[in-house]
């Protein structure tokens, strides 16, 4: 396990998975993961009969999910340079959240092909929560896969 701050934690050097080779599908549910201490981490997945299962985010998702307000959250604490402005955190995946998704998946060495499919997810850094109150710590980021 490794906790971040902002872009401190580079990930591993793999390929981003295209929506089309990708199991499951839009990322309408919420993975809670312990994180440590008192803390939580929530990551995009998606709802299945027979529990989570993997999901893609890319333009063509139906909006709003939970998953792309994550998502666009993820970037606007874990990514943005500070003299950029926030991004909307409205769970529409549009040509500002694709284009984030790029330069995420450049950041931690991946191939940039927009599509948030499995690899970006278990690659990038994601916020993390006070597990009590639910509420994020800014400028606090995690990947347990690191």
């Amino acid at each position: 396990m490794a906790l971040a701050l902002g872009l401190g934690l580079v990930g591993v050097a793999v390929s981003a998975t295209p929506a089309s080779a990708v199991t499951g599908g839009n990322c309408n549910f919420m993975e809670s993961q312990l994180a440590p201490g008192p803390d939580q981490v929530r990551i995009p997945a998606a709802a299945s009969g027979n529990g989570i299962v993997a999901c893609w985010l890319a333009i063509e998702a139906k909006p709003p999910t939970v998953g792309i307000k994550e998502l666009q959250r993820a970037w606007n604490i874990c990514y943005k340079p500070l003299n950029e402005p926030l991004i909307s955190e409205d769970g529409y995946f549009g040509a500002t959240t694709q284009s984030r998704v790029r330069r995420i998946q450049m950041a931690e060495g991946l191939d940039a092909d927009g599509v948030m499919g499995t690899k970006t997810k278990f690659t990038m850094l994601w916020p993390v929560y006070d597990y009590s109150t639910h509420t994020v710590y800014r400028g606090r980021c995690w990947s347990k896969w690191a």
